[in-house]
């Protein structure tokens, strides 16, 4: 088989409702007896996935599916042995691909037979797609995921409870009939009980109904049932819809800090005496009282996170939404996860509702510092090898703050926290003052930890920070003007590029490139300075890349060096196709090129904005191999690579944990590279560590890398150079 065959898979459909996962050629015809397969099994559900059991375990797939059914669609899987083009039978291979999978399966009648599969997540279904009748024959009969049974068998128990609905049923509830899940739920049924338990009633939809359907709740299909939608609510909001009396329960949707999966879970009030609780059935069998303090509670602090969302219910069970608060401005150079705080900006939750000692003394002193201090409300992230770390969020969100300093900063934190610690002091050369706390908590004093030893002061005030200032300042200042700090702050690449073209002269001045150059080269020593573990900076854990400003410093380079330069011409994707035969370059590229591929300009007759993306990637891998002609070098296309995606606005677009794409991208640049030139670009790992270690790349990011490589690189490199070129093709199309 061809290079491109030896992994890609295809979804081909097979008949209305029916797809077959394939290898091989997409383009090859279906053979006979599946065919005949396909079109006899009578199987349920939006779609079926024909699946052969050997590609059950492809890349992706797992997570193809499970995307499928977050998004509502009913997906059951059939599987197939590929060698006697039979559905697969076996009890043990059906329930070990579905734990692996998590998605409901079609059980054919020679599975269903009393004890071979466990009845419990036996479903039989009706021709009108529910529970067929004990007296009717089953059109189908589907294996329904453990999680989705004891979810359902729990909402069934609550139907039948004697006790009124009320938090007393909810409690019970929960401690009777717990609905464990693993990471990936695939089904909210215990969800949408807590409401049942609470108000005897869904909104959108009867109990019965949910009970007689083989479908699995969806996030989407929870909100038809309550009949409201989640929306993005600041946790002050819904702290004070529940202190005014207005909420009565609030289901929360957000990302756990590090956890690829989301979270659905309620808040709920106790009439009686007002406490609150957190109800999470998927998670565990009781209520637990709620601290509304995310430094102190997880679920709290899941709440506080930029993508998490809520959905308010009043004391009757109707969804509400809260009158709409202040829209906050954007304020120049300050983060969007920062804000303002009279000459300071504050970084974090800082809840209104949890005023803690230490909170009052440092919100009290910096609004009235007539210099610029970052303060920081902690969140804690998983231990590392005994050290404490930041919240992965917060800490972006305060390296983001850092990148925006003028100067070196000065960071007044809720707590000592060896990940902030190092990053203000080894990265950005600042300085810290945190509270010292006794055995017992309670508040001793607050220590400044510049250079040398830390400075102990009985209480914060006004000159501790003074202090803290004169120790940042022994670190040396990147001189930068405005126009540049601000393009460099842009929130996206599409509008770092419409900044620059309504400021193209401003940056272009010598004092302008001569700043950038220096912010890039301070980057890079900081990042090659060793500590005293004789590890360089960036080679330590707390350290926090800043993949895009060596971009910024490519882009300004570039157009002031083709600004006037009549060989200059704009350089971009002339066909749509990857495909295309290599068209020659014959004009240098100025920085429209690297702003064509950093914002995913449109290119004409394309099929979409991720085929924009590949053809501006083929544009400027054949221009960084056409350099004598383009100007375009190798240095400037891997940190262009490198900086896709990674402003501070298309960060907080992305749900936690999803693929980086981009930096796969990069990766692979700097893997061919070094195939091309090991002497020049080589590195301790290899091409083939490089590109194995990659897990995200789609079938079509490899499909279209085959072609990058074939149609710009391969036609003009030297013939030895050819075997290792067509290795390097083998491992990128290959799903490791």
């Amino acid at each position: 088989m061809g290079v491109l065959e030896d992994c890609l898979e295809f979804l081909t459909m097979a008949g209305q409702g029916k797809v077959v996962l394939r290898t091989g050629s997409a383009a090859a015809p279906l053979d006979a007896g599946l065919t005949s397969l396909i079109e006899t099994t009578v199987s349920s559900g939006d779609v079926s996935v024909f699946l052969p059991m050997d590609q059950a375990g492809a890349a992706g797939l797992r997570a193809y599916l499970r995307g499928l059914v977050d998004k509502g669609v009913d997906a059951v899987v059939a599987l197939i042995d590929p060698g006697a083009t039979t559905l697969v039978t076996d009890p043990e291979k059906l329930l070990a691909v579905q734990r692996d999978l998590g998605v409901a399966l079609h059980a054919p009648v020679d599975a269903v037979a009393p004890g071979l599969l466990p009845e419990d997540r036996l479903f039989p279904v009706g021709v009108n797609g529910l529970k067929a009748s004990a007296d009717a024959v089953p059109a189908s009969y589907r294996l329904v995921p453990e999680g989705q049974a004891v979810q359902r068998a729990a909402l069934s128990d609550l139907k039948t409870s004697q006790v009124p609905a009320s938090i007393e049923r909810l409690r019970g509830w929960l401690t009777g009939s717990p609905a464990r899940a693993g990471s990936w739920p695939g089904d909210h049924s215990a969800v949408a009980a807590v409401h049942h338990a609470l108000y005897d009633t869904l909104p959108g939809g009867e109990v019965d109904k949910l009970l007689s359907s083989p479908r699995p709740v969806s996030l989407g299909t929870l909100q038809e049932l309550l009949r409201g939608r989640l929306a993005s609510l600041d946790p002050g909001t819904v702290w004070s819809e529940f202190s005014a009396g207005r909420a009565a329960a609030a289901l929360i949707h957000g990302w756990p800090d590090g956890d690829a999966n989301p979270r659905a879970f309620w808040l709920v009030r106790d009439p009686g005496d007002g406490r609150m609780y957190w109800a999470d059935p998927l998670a565990h069998g009781e209520l637990l009282p709620a601290d509304l303090d995310g430094a102190h509670d997880e679920r709290a602090a899941i709440l506080e996170r930029q993508k998490s969302t809520a959905l308010l219910v009043d004391a009757s069970g109707n969804p509400y939404v809260p009158a709409a608060g202040t829209a906050v401005e954007a304020v120049p150079l300050v983060s969007m996860h920062a804000r303002p705080h009279g000459q300071s900006m504050l970084v974090g939750a800082w809840p209104q509702a949890a005023r803690s000692t230490i909170r009052k003394q440092i919100l009290d002193v910096v609004s009235g510092f007539d210099s610029p201090v970052i303060a920081v409300d902690v969140r804690r992230g998983q231990p590392l090898d005994g050290r404490s770390t930041m919240d992965a969020e917060l800490k972006a969100a305060l390296n983001e703050s850092l990148k925006r300093a003028t100067g070196a900063p000065v960071v007044v934190a809720t707590e000592y926290n060896d990940d902030l610690m190092w990053l203000v002091r080894n990265q950005y050369g600042g300085a810290t003052v945190v509270p010292s706390t006794g055995n017992l908590g309670g508040l001793e004093g607050w220590d400044v930890h510049g250079q040398g030893l830390p400075e102990r002061y009985s209480v914060l005030s006004a000159d501790v920070l003074v202090y803290a200032g004169r120790q940042a300042s022994r670190t040396p200042v990147v001189p930068a003007p405005q126009v540049l700090r601000e393009f460099i702050a842009s929130p996206s690449w599409p509008e770092a590029e419409q900044y620059f073209r309504a400021n193209r002269a401003e940056l272009l001045t010598p004092e302008s490139i001569t700043a950038v150059r220096a912010l890039v080269d301070q980057y890079h020593a900081r990042a090659s300075t060793l500590g005293p573990d004789g590890l360089a900076h960036e080679d330590h854990p707390f350290f926090a890349p800043d993949r895009a400003l060596p971009a910024f410093g490519v882009l300004l380079e570039v157009a002031s060096r083709t600004a006037n330069d009549p060989r200059t011409e704009p350089v971009a994707p002339n066909d749509p196709s990857l495909l295309a035969d290599r068209v020659p370059y014959t004009a240098l590229a100025d920085e429209s090129l690297f702003f064509g591929y950093l914002s995913n300009r449109p290119v004409p007759g394309s099929a979409g904005g991720f085929q924009d993306g590949l053809l501006w990637l083929r544009q400027l891998i054949g221009a960084m191999f056409a350099e004598p002609i383009t100007g375009v070098g190798p240095a400037a296309v891997v940190d262009t690579l490198a900086a896709k995606g990674e402003l501070e606005g298309e960060r907080a677009a992305r749900n936690p944990g999803s693929p980086e794409f981009f930096r796969a991208h990069a990766t692979v640049a700097a893997a061919l590279l070094q195939t091309i030139d090991p002497v020049r670009w080589g590195g301790s790992v290899s091409p083939h560590a490089q590109i194995t270690a990659i897990d995200c790349l789609t079938g079509e990011d490899r499909v279209a890398w085959h072609y990058i490589i074939k149609q710009e690189v391969q036609p003009i490199v030297p013939p030895p150079t050819q075997n290792e070129l067509r290795l390097l093709i083998e491992d990128i199309a290959t799903c490791y």
